[in-house]
């Protein structure tokens, strides 16, 4: 079946790619560049419709042609982004972080990548900009989406029609919209990962394609609309920060401008802007283009402007060539050979799994090829296993809250019941004070220690972002402390410039006069990386250079704040 393009969606598709390469590039003046992820929802969530719905009408719609196209369509780019980025991080990134993308390319591959980034929330997780496949997350939402919405679709429109199935998705959508507000305030990283609470931003674009509303509009009116839909997605790209809670009511601008666009077509207030060739072409290859940019941005400099401008031709050829040579002649054969579609779907298949598993495979067997550290550092532990090893010691998902968790989660028998005829000490917290709590119970062991700490939660009086840092603090200081009976409270954390305004002596008057004695524990040295990325970066081939390499990599940021 020829399938037929809206030049005004593959702009959208630029205006929603591009702003989200900017945004991962670090260009400040797009600091909302992140919602081109919630722009391309609604895309999918109008398309994916359409599609069904036409194939529905003209007696063609099968299950497995639906998913034969969403495979080829998706999967081979995708194959050879992460089957080149781990191949090439087998040149460039330390152990930890091979080990971590070989993770993650099965997840990617078996599109799931959303849920195990989810799972690997938390303090000691490595950072964002260290992970090459990090951005696969929204394709493991959409994958998720593709494979219970036709499903939905059709049984919908068979017992209830068209106007029962937009019902049913403005139910779906509204449900979606307010369990994410609700998760945002009780684990934020499962409403931002999990498909479920996006519902609502594919509902916008599924709405537009079930012709269940009015004829599309035109004239002045559509004109009107689609304005108000391109400055909707684009005001809010300039306006929101990464600090805005997502996905919320503040998707709503961006999705609603999105589906605006959509609705009115190819009209002549927005034609201009999207339907030139220029944006056309863009939009074309975003697929690719997304799928590359993240890999790249790990592995590239981003520290100047010019940096940035290499760094997007690279991505604006890689995505060109992976195009041409990969994404569009095998989507064409999907189209063309009904016969033997099948079997070339099954084929590839086969052949991205088992590369996949060849290449990352090899890396989770070798511990992510520790074997190129040199052979004096052989029997270094990973940052995985240090982490794990530690983990009993500071409790960590007991009085140790993560991220992934919720303060429901933490343990108050456990971690801070008195030890009647002891001397009681409560540590309060983050992960420095967790790791002090096991320090002190070791040095002091005529002393009951008890913990109260939460991933990067300074215990002061500052209003805290983090549900389970301030539901923490607040059981501390209105709860646990009140009722007496503590020896001493002990202050621990990686201090930063703002804990010492008021925030810090808040948290001292609240305490004083109700415990014997409140110490404050300075930060330790930290460094950039992890000790095995580190030693891997040194290219040392002794400890002394090692650690000589290590700590130029100090953070001095706590230090230099407490002298």
């Amino acid at each position: 079946m020829k399938q037929i393009v809206r030049a005004e969606i593959e702009g959208l598709r630029a205006v929603a790619v591009l702003p989200v390469i900017l945004f991962h590039f670090g260009v400040s003046w797009l600091p909302g560049g992140f919602l081109g992820v919630d722009v391309f929802f609604v895309i999918s969530g109008f398309l994916i419709t359409r599609n069904i719905l036409r194939d529905q009408e003209s007696g063609r719609f099968s299950y497995r042609q639906f998913y034969e196209r969403r495979f080829l369509r998706l999967f081979p780019a995708l194959a050879t982004t992460i089957l080149l980025t781990v191949a090439i991080s087998f040149l460039c990134l330390p152990p930890d972080e091979v080990l971590d993308l070989a993770q993650s390319s099965f997840a990617a591959v078996f599109a799931v990548s959303n849920i195990y980034f989810w799972s690997k929330v938390g303090y000691f997780d490595i950072a964002a900009h260290l992970k090459p496949l990090l951005h696969t997350w929204s394709l493991g939402v959409e994958e998720q989406f593709y494979l219970v919405w036709p499903v939905t679709l059709v049984t919908a429109l068979r017992f209830v029609g068209v106007k029962g199935a937009a019902w049913i998705v403005c139910v779906l959508g509204v449900t979606a919209l307010i369990s994410s507000q609700v998760a945002l305030g009780i684990s934020p990283s499962t409403a931002f990962y999990w498909m479920p609470f996006r519902i609502f931003e594919f509902a916008f674009g599924i709405l537009i394609a079930i012709p269940w509303h009015a004829k599309r509009l035109s004239g002045p009116l559509a004109n009107m609309v689609g304005w108000f839909g391109f400055v909707s997605v684009i005001g809010s790209m300039l306006i929101l920060r990464d600090s805005t809670p997502m996905p919320s009511v503040w998707s709503l601008f961006a999705c609603a401008g999105a589906a605006a666009v959509i609705y009115v077509g190819n009209v002549k207030s927005v034609a201009p802007v999207l339907s030139n060739r220029v944006m056309s072409f863009i939009g074309q290859i975003s697929y690719s283009l997304y799928l590359v940019h993240w890999p790249i941005a790990v592995f590239m400099p981003l520290d100047t402007w010019l940096d940035k401008l290499i760094a997007l031709a690279v991505c604006f050829a890689a995505a060109i060539a992976q195009f041409y040579c990969v994404e569009r002649p095998l989507r064409r054969s999907g189209r063309s050979i009904e016969l033997t579609r099948a079997p070339v779907a099954a084929g590839i298949a086969v052949s991205i799994i088992g590369a996949t598993f060849l290449t990352s495979g090899y890396a989770l067997y070798s511990d992510g090829l520790r074997f190129r550290l040199p052979e004096e550092f052989s029997d270094i532990q990973s940052a995985v296993a240090m982490w794990t090893e530690r983990g009993p010691t500071t409790r960590v998902g007991t009085c140790f809250i993560l991220p992934s968790q919720t303060f429901g989660d933490f343990d108050k028998k456990e971690c801070t019941s008195l030890e009647p005829g002891s001397k009681n000490v409560l540590v309060v917290g983050d992960s420095i004070a967790a790791d002090n709590y096991s320090v002190l119970k070791q040095a002091y062991p005529n002393v009951h220690f008890l913990e109260a700490t939460s991933g990067s939660c300074s215990p002061t009086d500052i209003p805290k972002t983090d549900a389970n840092c301030a539901n923490l603090l607040r059981f501390v200081f209105d709860d646990l402390v009140p009722k007496g009976g503590l020896e001493a409270v002990v202050l621990s954390a990686a201090w930063q410039p703002h804990d010492f305004n008021d925030g810090l002596q808040k948290s001292l008057d609240v305490l004083a006069g109700k415990v014997g004695r409140v110490i404050l524990l300075g930060a330790p040295v930290r460094f950039s990386k992890s000790a095995p990325d580190l030693i891997f970066e040194s290219r040392a081939i002794t400890i002394a250079d090692a650690e000589k390499f290590a700590y130029s990599h100090r953070l001095f940021l706590e230090r230099d704040d407490l002298r």
